[in-house]
């Protein structure tokens, strides 16, 4: 199914044993957000200050397509829908798993303000898990460790769900 389901977890651990992932929410001050804008997501976590939001979604590719070119298509969006540049894929590892990050600053990524993403995809079963992490610019630096340690915290199971 599209879109979020129960958590499980203690603490700051949330897992997802439908979707197949466990992470640890940064501390205290993220909650669990309501719906922010874009598809369906399967977790939103947010700051209570609004400084910085994490969001997981599991996206489907056309059939046939490599990661890499999923993600080339990704960063197309992100230059058509955000006015700036095109971002240039890089490898990245999520969970232990090889995949692509789009790091890019733009307006309009939290609201009104600017800030600073960084979105890691990699393969998910037939899917692609899309982490992105999102921090205004403006915010205190405290705000992208938080962000750093939720992504070093992600943790998949063995066997990803099938759609």
């Amino acid at each position: 199914p599209e879109g979020p389901l129960p958590l499980q977890g203690g603490g700051d651990v949330l897992r997802s044993p439908y979707h197949g992932f466990e992470l640890r929410r940064p501390g205290p001050r993220w909650v669990t957000a309501q719906h922010v804008d874009g598809p369906p997501a399967v977790v939103e976590l947010a700051r209570q200050d609004h400084a910085a939001v994490a969001v997981i979604r599991l996206l489907t590719p056309r059939p046939e397509q490599s990661l890499e070119g999923f993600v080339k298509d990704q960063a197309q969006l992100v230059a058509d829908n955000l006015g700036t540049g095109r971002p240039e894929p890089r490898p990245a590892t999520l969970g232990g798993r090889a995949g692509y990050e789009l790091a890019y600053e733009a307006r309009g990524v939290l609201g009104q303000r600017a800030g600073r993403c960084a979105v890691i995809y990699t393969k998910h079963g037939d899917r692609v898990f899309c982490l992105a992490l999102v921090a205004a610019a403006d915010a205190d630096p405290s705000a992208a460790q938080e962000l750093q340690a939720l992504r070093e915290g992600l943790k998949f199971s063995e066997q990803p769900p099938s759609k």
